[in-house]
């Protein structure tokens, strides 16, 4: 399950459907395709791979780091250090010997450093340092000296404790599942959106065919009223209504193929299809059954589920991570530190290892900012920011138990609506019926009245498959609406062969 889960949030290749042409395409064809081509979807997928770089970054502050450095250094200097006695040397300005005193020669000292500077930075707040150094000196009498100085810092106002030191981590450890949950969302949302288009592409494609159905009736009954009309029993009344039945017929049918074409092309969209890429669905019988839904049960379940919901509790807890993060910087800071040193010199390299020497510094420092501000502006907004947040909360639980009210009233409507359609269509088939017999037979009603009963004939068919896919699509929504997962939403409604 967790497998299946993760190749459809991140669009794996095996879920492409094999086919060699886009002009036949099945309901899961259509959301295999969606799921693995949509742009929108890798977009996401990108986004979350840089969240998860965040986190990395987030985690490697508390990661052991060290710096290994090389440092050479040349030291040129004469001391003003006079010796006993004097010298005599020409000075050739001058012209003439002079009486000089004697001093130390110049001292050209090559010093070379190599260290290691290791940090570890604690939940706790403290931080830790080990730095081993290795030094080469010319001039100096113990040409090679150590040192070890370990280092201890430890916050006990601003920075202190657990909760803090890690509230950076843990607002990125948030961000991520938001991110995870935007990825997770928008592919729910997309499977969604493709069975839903797909439902009132069928249901264009079926009146569709009912308009073409009505036009051939028209056209059928414009012929025989022609030949009646030359036999002299109706009136150019009777041939005028059915070339305006014919007409209206013909128009209805151009802007139902014009709805289909536009629809067509907003889908290749979603499906991640070229424009021009030839494009065809495959039709298929909608069933329809019935359940009784209970809206306690529904509404729990959405609060339980939804993905915008748990973002809201994920932004609010970040948001307090946040708060407690500026209240404790309102504090003085007042740090401890404790350092122990431990070095030795001598002209032997290793002996110069044999530490010996030792030297503990223990101490703490307070200090109390003055005249700043920002420490108590951020504290302000970061307590406005987590209000905005149980706000944006409370909002969000509001409009779910709204959507999934909704969604089951539209759903408790179209079962009571279907069955008064499906006997529409009944009633209106049989007044069909009779109506071209009462016509044909015996002129017994006019081709306006015969007209009008086809219209209704046409009206109730459509109005039945509109409610019928329309019921399809009003139990998509509330899957939707109750937060129902991926794996579920495509086992549930596109079989099992996920």
């Amino acid at each position: 399950m967790m497998l299946l889960k993760r190749d459809i949030l991140w669009g794996a290749n095996w879920l492409l459907p094999e086919v060699t042409g886009f002009e036949n395409l099945s309901l899961e064809q259509c959301v295999r395709l969606a799921v693995v081509q949509n742009q929108d979807l890798q977009t996401l997928r990108q986004q979350l791979l840089s969240s998860h770089q965040d986190l990395r970054l987030s985690e490697n502050f508390f990661d052991i780091k060290g710096n290994l450095f090389l440092q050479h250094d040349q030291d040129v200097y004469t001391p003003e250090v006079e010796l006993g006695g004097s010298s005599v040397a020409f000075d050739s300005i001058r012209n003439e010997w002079v009486k000089i005193a004697n001093r130390t020669p110049v001292i050209d000292d090559d010093l070379s450093t190599l260290g290691l500077e290791a940090t570890k930075q604690l939940k706790t707040g403290g931080r830790l340092s080990l730095q081993p150094q290795l030094r080469e000196s010319d001039y100096q009498e113990n040409q090679w000296s150590s040192s070890i100085s370990l280092n201890y810092t430890q916050p006990l106002l601003d920075g202190f404790g657990s909760e803090v030191a890690t509230a950076d981590l843990e607002i990125s450890r948030l961000s991520l599942r938001l991110s995870e949950n935007s990825l997770d969302g928008e592919v729910r949302n997309l499977i969604v959106t493709v069975i839903v288009q797909y439902y009132e592409l069928m249901k264009t494609y079926m009146i569709l065919q009912e308009r073409r159905q009505a036009l051939d009736r028209s056209r059928e009954q414009l012929r025989a009223v022609k030949i009646r009309r030359q036999e002299g029993e109706v009136t150019q009344l009777d041939v005028l209504q059915a070339e305006l039945q014919v007409s209206g017929n013909e128009n209805s049918l151009l802007v139902s193929e014009n709805n289909l074409a536009s629809s067509l092309m907003d889908f290749k969209i979603v499906l991640g299809l070229r424009p021009e890429e030839k494009f065809g669905l495959q039709t298929e019988e909608v069933g329809f059954a019935t359940s009784e839904l209970d809206y306690q049960q529904l509404a729990d379940y959405a609060l339980e589920h939804r993905l915008d919901y748990e973002n809201r509790e994920l932004s609010l807890e970040q948001s307090r991570l946040s708060l407690v993060k500026a209240k404790n910087k309102r504090l003085p800071d007042l740090n401890l530190y404790a350092n122990y040193r431990f070095y030795d010199a001598d002209d032997d390299t290793e002996r110069a290892w044999d530490i010996d020497q030792g030297a503990i510094g223990v101490g703490a420092i307070l200090q109390f900012p003055l005249g700043d501000v920002s420490e108590r502006v951020t504290w302000e907004k970061a307590r406005l920011n987590l209000e905005q947040a149980e706000i944006q909360r409370d909002q969000t639980r509001r409009r779910i138990l709204a959507e999934v009210d909704k969604v089951k009233r539209q759903i408790d409507t179209l079962r009571s609506q279907i069955g008064v359609l499906k006997k529409n269509v009944e009633a209106a088939e049989e007044s069909f019926r009779l109506a071209t017999l009462s016509y044909e037979v015996g002129g017994l009603i006019s081709s306006f009245d015969l007209a009008q009963s086809q219209d209704k004939l046409t009206s109730a068919r459509t109005d039945y498959v509109s409610a019928l896919i329309d019921y399809r699509i009003a139990q998509v929504q509330l899957d939707r609406a109750l937060g129902l997962d991926v794996v579920s939403l495509v086992q549930k409604h596109l079989g099992g062969g996920w």
